[in-house]
């Protein structure tokens, strides 16, 4: 090993992630991290995707009124549309079942903002002071949902697998319900660690740094320019596939041969990350009925 390659010559990058001593300022390269996988060198570039990921994460939770949690939940669950009912009667199952997660507030997202995700009381960004799901819930919110995960094939594989169905027939009313559910299971594994609340979300954050690219979400790996910028390592393909190898044996010809092997590669390692199986194996339970333990460890 020379000394360019010695590890004292990588330093942690602000934000996360590790980039070679004295390149950090050079360009918009992607690096080589320590023990394989890719982060950004650029700050520019850095900062860039970290505000993409904050924008698509702000949300302005709704107030309480005299209300219950739960019925304020019921009624925005309800004013969803056609698939309103249905979406009731599976957090009313889940209810039933967990009845702490009675004071998780379901917040609809802004029009037009499409997707979901989950926010933990100790969030610097929570105005409740409640542990939150915030959900796409507008009329015609399950067919969007499908539409903008219908790139993410390896997610509706997996999400498929799990409730014994072939991916064609997860329907837009079926995935919708597995969204919420997978939110409400996020929830509970934050109701029920035995983590600090700062520590709990800096696990979120230490989990995400273990992917293939980096913390790098897929629809920010969609984005042309960040494309091209990872395309420019000659042995990108290479090195993942010495990495994963294990992992990727039932892509074609058991390699990364192509990006949207990448892509699949950085899906399939998310939906393995701890807290995505805890969200994953919570949903899956409510809707087969099968066993779930909400004080296991992520």
């Amino acid at each position: 090993m020379s000394e360019d390659d010695s590890s004292n010559n990588w330093v942690p990058k602000p934000g996360g992630g590790w980039v070679r001593r004295g390149d950090y300022k050079k360009s918009g390269d992607w690096v080589e991290k320590p023990g394989g996988g890719w982060v950004r060198s650029s700050p520019t570039i850095y900062d860039e995707l970290k505000g993409i990921a904050i924008e698509q994460q702000e949300s302005v939770s709704e107030p309480e009124t005299s209300k219950s949690v739960l019925q304020q939940n019921i009624d925005i669950l309800k004013a969803q549309g056609e698939n309103g009912e249905n979406l009731v009667a599976w957090y009313l199952k889940a209810i039933e079942k967990y009845p702490e997660l009675k004071e998780v507030l379901i917040v609809q997202r802004p029009e037009g903002k499409i997707g979901a995700f989950s926010r933990s009381k100790f969030s610097k960004k929570n105005t409740s002071g409640r542990h939150e799901i915030f959900l796409d819930l507008t009329p015609g919110s399950e067919q969007r949902y499908l539409e903008d995960f219908s790139h993410r094939q390896e997610s509706i594989r997996l999400i498929a697998e799990r409730l014994r169905i072939p991916p064609e027939a997860l329907s837009p009313r079926i995935f919708q319900v597995w969204i919420l559910l997978h939110e409400l299971g996020h929830a509970l594994d934050h109701i029920h660690t035995k983590m600090d609340g700062k520590e709990k979300i800096k696990a979120r954050a230490d989990e995400m740094k273990t992917l293939p690219i980096g913390d790098g979400r897929i629809e920010d790996l969609r984005r042309p320019e960040v494309k091209a910028e990872l395309l420019k390592h000659e042995n990108l393909f290479e090195d993942l596939t010495k990495k994963y190898k294990s992992v990727i044996r039932d892509f074609e010809g058991g390699i990364i041969d192509d990006y949207d092997d990448v892509i699949r590669l950085q899906e399939r390692e998310y939906k393995s990350l701890p807290s995505e199986v805890y969200a994953d194996d919570f949903a899956t339970s409510i809707m087969l009925s099968t066993k779930f333990d909400p004080n296991r460890t992520t």
